[in-house]
């Protein structure tokens, strides 16, 4: 860490990243909302109203599908950061999630629903991965966990504004709400105006371009380095860690506003309902993630990780077996919000501190990506043995499911802890650049 001073360029990146990822957040966190009245509508194409059963199915397939694209798109478009440059990747990915989001209001069809939700994934899949790689780049100093864990909150803000929004425009019906969500689109114009490339970002790819021309040394391609022999073991239980942390964090998200839908009260009132609910998840999220940063800096990377999964399952376990009524879930979801959304914070402070700038951003999108792909399954899953083990008990189901992500534990207990350092001791190789600077 070289700076203490906080310059307009690291407010800016900040502000930048906060609203990607915190519209990304949004723009989700809207379909959840209206996913039962959708399929129901999308479904009755043939006239006959579809059932509960085949509405939660549904609904969770066209979840998993955005999740599914959202592994892909990340992969993908994290690899090409770490080649093209971080900003022009991410202006591309939001472009894609808000317009093939925006479709989603114009579908008449479960296929197009299905096709426009994996596309706007695979745009998704690239804001919190490259967001966090660019503060942990641009924010070289002692404030970075703490700058981290505001960017993350972004989108827990995102789930609350987006509760608002469906408490305020829900009675307009489904696809008006899903129309708004074209609006992070002109955030790309800040974006391209405002924020510039990172300095690490354009070493690591001119020693890249260098190694290439010159001959000295072959470059590898990002996703094999991932694997090498010294960031193996860490990229396997960063994989761990993602992996038990996102199936927890989509299976309580995708169903809690079913769930509390289930409750039985009238139309009009459930609407408040689900919207003052999740209102109360997310802003419990949006404090475990701001506050994570600050807890990390305090106790360390691993305690601050195992609150968050203590407050994600302890919070579940109390609410979800036992048939509370709606009063119990305004008292646990922020409880619960705080613990899983937490944890996508904790990965935006910890993970970029375990590895080098050439291969950060992969890093950051397949570790994130595979956790996705693991999880993709999962808001079905929930969907299926809630009706075959549960006699119909979604809250029961997603309790199950949840408690997958207790598998995270494993690496956060075997992962080094990174509290005031990071731990790569990458710097850009300066024999390179003056040997191709004299040939020149």
């Amino acid at each position: 860490m070289t700076k203490e001073k906080i310059t307009r360029a690291q407010w800016l990146t900040l502000l930048a990243t906060t609203l990607a990822w915190g519209l990304d957040g949004f723009d989700g966190s809207l379909f959840t909302l209206v996913v039962g009245p959708a399929m129901t509508d999308v479904l009755s194409n043939g006239g006959a109203a579809p059932t509960p059963d085949q509405v939660t199915y549904y609904g969770g397939i066209a979840v998993s599908l955005y999740l599914l694209g959202w592994a892909i798109g990340a992969v993908i478009l994290g690899v090409l950061a770490d080649y093209f440059g971080r900003l022009r990747v991410l202006a591309a990915g939001i472009l894609t999630f808000a317009l093939f989001t925006a479709l989603t209001a114009v579908a008449t069809d479960f296929w197009q629903v299905a096709v426009f939700r994996f596309i706007a994934g695979m745009g998704s899949g690239v804001e919190y991965p490259v967001g966090a790689t660019l503060i942990a780049e641009v924010w070289n100093n002692r404030y970075r966990a703490r700058a981290a864990s505001i960017m993350a909150s972004g989108y827990a803000a995102g789930y609350f504004l987006a509760s608002v929004t469906y408490g305020l425009i829900g009675s307009f019906g489904w696809r008006v709400t899903m129309a708004v969500t074209l609006a992070p689109a002109l955030l790309v114009f800040v974006l391209r105006r405002f924020v510039q490339e990172p300095e690490t970002a354009v070493a690591a790819r001119r020693q890249r371009r260098l190694q290439r021309d010159t001959g000295s040394e072959r470059p590898r391609f990002t996703l094999v380095e991932l694997f090498s022999p010294s960031v193996r073991r860490t990229t396997i239980l960063a994989m761990v860690v993602c992996a038990g942390s996102l199936v927890s964090f989509w299976s309580i998200t995708t169903w809690a506003p079913q769930m509390i839908r289930n409750l039985g009260a009238a139309p009009d009132d459930a609407i408040t309902q689900v919207a003052l609910g999740t209102a109360l998840l997310n802003l419990g999220g949006f404090l475990g993630y701001a506050s994570w940063g600050f807890i990390a800096d305090v106790v360390g990377r691993r305690p601050a990780f195992a609150i968050s999964i203590a407050c994600m399952w302890g919070g579940s376990f109390a609410l979800f077996p036992w048939g509370w009524g709606f009063g119990a879930y305004l008292v646990v979801l922020p409880v619960i919000g705080f613990g899983i959304f937490g944890t996508f914070s904790g990965c935006a402070v910890w993970f970029p501190e375990l590895f080098a700038p050439p291969i950060r951003a992969t890093a950051m999108s397949f570790t994130n990506s595979f956790g996705r792909i693991l999880t993709a399954p999962g808001p079905v899953f929930a969907g299926v043995i809630a009706a075959s083990w549960f006699g119909g008990s979604l809250p029961q189901a997603v309790m199950v499911v949840a408690s997958f992500g207790l598998v995270a534990a494993i690496g956060v207990l075997l992962l080094p802890e990174t509290r005031g350092r990071m731990v790569h001791g990458w710097t850009p190789d300066t024999t390179a650049t003056r040997q191709a600077e004299g040939a020149g």
